[in-house]
Order: structure tokens, then sequence, then C-alpha cells
């Protein structure tokens, strides 16, 4: 069941390729169709990875330590999950009018649903590049559909960066395979720690590179510079799915250096995750635009979580997942604030110079309960999960510079957030406001603030979640076990 969540997407992308023809209307609901059952999938799929076996798919019927093989967890179902809820919100939100722009928005939404959920679900170090390739190919179409010249600029630095780090990614992987003979990763990370002194040097050589590749795609400082610019300019049924584009990095690093280099690169990850979430504050703090603030914030929240993983512990790794939960789709939610912004103010998201603005009384409830919760205050399901966290770093060695650091950020967060509102919803100036936007648009961000207030509600069964897959990432061997047990099935004889 593991490998229809690729088989679908794959399949509707191309279906869809073939709707163009019937018009718009049919793709619409195709697509939307496609991601429903996505999701319905998805949820199966994070049902049976809650029991908590490890499943495991040899594809091709190959043996792991030479074909493509799928592994799901509880945590890359999670992750399943989360993608399928952001996949439909971008498919019904597209329909506002931004499908319009791109003959082949729905297509290449499903291909990037397609390699989001390659990425979470293999088991293997090439075939994650090559998973990264697939979604990223798609975010590129996703991000120049009705190109002006900012999104041409933007896209051209995510393009050039994105390229850099493949280039480094495949540089790695050839020096990881020279010295392990395999990319398996349950196969390497029994040979790495088995390896003598001299190839064990090669290998940290090639995790140091697979860390610098998964800090880009992750937007850790100092190689966060193509993000803010990039999302900003985004059109907002792509920024959707791209809040959990950089989760994608986040998700490689520990996936990658809990399982296969597990003492190797944490040391980096912690000082690097600090220094990214205060200098993201900072940068929302001095946004010209809502819009810029929201990518701050998206870079902020992934120096969280890697702060988090990086602690160490079972205490702080539960704390990550359950603020990874809500800041994906807290994510979602502001980008699409960004475009309800830009359809009815009239100085669109701009901080500066104020404007009158459109059925302000449906966007400025909704507005308040994004900020507060970007802000992390009560009762926000981030307050919690932020309190978790630095309750988890209390047994670290540099537990004062962790608290220091995320509740500077926090603070500088509340500021820039508290300042934004001031302007775009409390400082409204005489004007004729944009009728671009209509009160329907909001639909689907009241989708996902009941969402985020349904985390908030139910607290307690996600943070037992959280704590289970926790542990199950800790114990390492659970996953390298299932993998190498996975059995080719016999072959049936052929008749002559």
């Amino acid at each position: 069941m593991i490998a229809w969540a690729l088989v679908l997407p794959l399949a509707a992308g191309a279906t869809l390729l073939l709707l163009e023809r019937f018009g718009l209307a049919i793709q619409r609901v195709a697509s939307a169709l496609a991601c429903a059952a996505g999701l319905l999938l998805a949820v199966e799929l994070l049902a049976q990875a809650n029991t908590g076996e490890v499943q495991i798919s040899l594809i091709g019927n190959w043996p792991s330590d030479v074909g493509i093989v799928l592994a799901m967890d509880r945590f890359s179902a999670l992750l399943l999950v989360l993608t399928a809820i952001l996949g439909v919100v971008a498919s019904v939100y597209a329909a506002r009018g931004a499908d319009r722009e791109a003959p082949h928005f729905h297509a290449l939404l499903q291909f990037q649903l397609l390699g989001l959920n390659g990425a979470f679900l293999t088991g293997d170090l090439f075939n994650l590049f090559v998973w990264f390739e697939v979604l990223l190919i798609a975010s590129y179409g996703l991000l120049l559909h009705g190109a002006n010249k900012e999104r041409l600029r933007a896209g051209l630095k995510y393009v050039v960066f994105n390229l850099l780090a493949s280039a480094l990614f495949l540089i790695g992987l050839g020096l990881l395979f020279g010295v392990a003979g395999s990319l398996n990763m349950a196969d390497v990370a029994v040979k790495v720690a088995a390896m003598p002194p001299g190839q064990q040097a090669l290998a940290n050589a090639a995790a140091l590179l697979l860390l610098i590749v998964f800090a880009i795609k992750a937007a850790l400082l100092p190689l966060y510079f193509w993000l803010p610019g990039t999302y900003g300019a985004a059109p907002a049924a792509a920024a959707v799915l791209f809040a959990i584009m950089t989760k994608v990095g986040v998700y490689a690093t520990v996936r990658v250096f809990t399982l296969v280099f597990p003492d190797t690169a944490w040391v980096w990850v912690l000082p690097l995750g600090l220094l990214t979430l205060l200098a993201a504050a900072i940068g929302a703090l001095v946004a010209p635009t809502f819009a810029r603030i929201c990518a701050q914030w998206t870079i902020a929240s992934a120096g969280t979580l890697l702060v988090g993983f990086a602690l160490g512990t079972e205490a702080a790794t539960a704390a990550a997942i359950n603020y990874l939960v809500q800041s994906t789709l807290l994510g979602a939610l502001l980008f699409l604030l960004v475009d309800a912004f830009r359809r009815a103010r009239e100085g669109g998201d701009a901080l500066a110079g104020g404007g009158a603005m459109a059925h302000a009384r449906f966007v400025a409830p909704l507005a308040f309960i994004a900020m507060i919760a970007a802000a992390a205050l009560p009762p926000s399901p981030g307050f919690l999960a932020k309190a978790l966290l630095l309750g988890a770093a209390i047994d670290a060695p540099r537990t004062v510079i962790v608290w220091l650091v995320v509740l500077a950020a926090g603070f500088l967060m509340l500021l820039a957030l508290a300042h934004a509102f001031s302007q775009l919803l409390w400082h409204r100036a005489e004007g004729n406001p944009r009728r671009e936007f209509a009160p329907i648009d909001l639909a689907m961000p009241l989708v996902l603030v009941a969402a985020i207030a349904a985390l908030a509600i139910n607290a307690d069964p996600l943070q037992r979640f959280a704590q289970s897959t926790a542990a199950q990432l800790h114990a390492r061997d659970a996953l390298i076990n299932a993998t190498r047990a996975a059995e080719v099935k016999p072959r049936p004889e052929i008749a002559p």
C-alpha cells in the first residue's frame, strides 16, 4: 500500500495533462478528487504506521541492497498526511484564479506531491536525490507561472541555489558509495559503523556534504538568503506547498543523521539552528512586507525544529515533532493571508503607507488568530510545543544559550507580527480598496484555522503520538532491522 502514495499523484498528474484539452473546470474537479483520495490514503497509512511497525516495500521485488526501497514509520507517515492536507488546500484555492495563469498548474501540483511523498518514503539516499529533483522541477513551474520581474528574479536565485545543492548532493553520494558500496540507508548505517578509521573519515566528509545540501533545503544560516524573496514572490496556491518544502530539508537531516551518521553532524546543527532562529527573527522585525515576515517566520520555524532535534533527547524530539505539525499548517495559512491582503488592500501587503481594505471584518479575525499562533502565544499549539522544547532543554549542555535564543527570537517575532497587524489592519487609510477579494476566498484559510484550533484543543493525543514517534526515531535499529529483514518474494516459474 505504501507505493500507492507515489502511484496516485503520478497517475493523477499524467491524467491531468491529458485533460487540459477539455477545459479548466474538469481539471479542477479531477485535481481536487485526486488530492482528496491522497489525503484518505495518507490517513490510512498513518493508522498503519501508528501500530509501531516499520513497513518496507521492495519495489520490483529486488533485494534491499540493490533495489529501490520504500520505508514508512510514524515520522514519514505523519509528513505524508501534512503534505496531503496542503495538497487539498492548494488545489481548491487555485480555483480562485491562480490556475488560469498556468496551463499546467494542476499537473505540476500532483508532480510536486509525488516528489514530496517520495522524499518522505524513500529508504535509499540516491532516490532521495531523485525525489528532491522531482519536487524541485515541479516547484520551478509553480513558482514561475504568471511570472513578473520580481518572480523571475526570485526564481533565478531559487534555481541556482538548488542546482548547486544538487551538484553537492551527487558528489557526496559518489564519495559515500565509493567507501560503502551501497546507498541504501540501512545498509550504509551498518557499514559506516564498522569502517576502519581511514574510510570513516571519507564517510564523514560525505556526511558533511550532505549536511550542506540539507541546510540549503531547510534554509539554515548562512544558506537561507534565497528563501525570503522566493517565498515572498510565489503565488499563494504554490506557497501553500512551499510551506512544507523547508520541512523536507529538516526531515532529510533528521532521517540521515539519526539513522546513518548518528554522531557526525548534530554538533553543527544545534548552533546553526540557534543562529538561524535569531537571524530570522531580526529579519522579520525589519521586513517591509507581510510576505517577507511570513518567509522569515518559515525560516525561524525550521531553525526551531532543528534545535529541538539536535538536542538529542526523546523529550526534545517529541516537542519538535509537535511543533512541526502546527508550524506546517500555520505556514500555509500565513501565505494565504498574504494573498488576501494583496487582493483586498489598496497597498497590498506592504507595511508602510497604509491603504483602504475591503472586507476587513472578515480578514482581521483570521489574521489575528494566525499572528497569535505564529508568535506562539497561549492558547495556540505552538506555545505548548515551545514550552515542551524549553523543558527538554533543561538537561542539555547549553541550556542557558538555548533558552536565551528561543525566548529572544520569540519576543522579536512577536514585535514583528504586532507591528504588521497594526499597519495592515489597525491603521487603515481612506481610499478605494481593491475588489479582487471576496469573503469566499477565506474558505481555505478557515479550514487551516480550524485544523490549528483542533490541535490546540486536542493537544494530548498529538503529544502522545509525538512521543511515540520520537521513541521510534531514537530506536534506529528498528528501521535498519526491518529493511535488512525484508525478503524478496519467490518468483513464479515460467512455463516453457
